[in-house]
């Protein structure tokens, strides 16, 4: 398992478990300060989109959903999963720096 790989099992898995997650853990300050990083560093419409994508998908606690956060944010039903991996990318990148790119990835070699 690459670097990649490792970190974005973890990120995805602290994220789907983020409301379970007691205030205080160290994996919940985390998200918590990544997800604030991901606002203060979208600077594009598209940049705020993937930030309120996942907002939306794992942080709120009343979770939207899939249809209603797709009409919100303008994504199509069929490329909601497409969006959310490319959110996820971008958070990566946030919280790893270049170990969060997949350079396996066709068009990063």
């Amino acid at each position: 398992m690459t670097r990649y790989e490792m970190g974005k099992y973890w990120l995805l898995h602290t994220l789907e478990t983020y409301h379970s997650t007691p205030l205080g853990k160290p994996e919940r300050e985390f998200i918590d300060r990544l997800i604030d990083r991901s606002r203060r560093a979208a600077g594009s419409a598209e940049e705020k989109r993937l930030h309120n994508l996942v907002v939306l998908r794992y942080i709120t606690a009343t979770r939207p959903p899939k249809q209603r956060v797709c009409n919100l944010l303008h994504i199509g039903r069929q490329g909601y999963e497409a969006v959310t991996e490319h959110a996820i990318d971008r958070l990566l990148v946030l919280a790893f720096g270049v170990n969060g790119i997949d350079w396996n990835e066709e068009g990063n070699t």
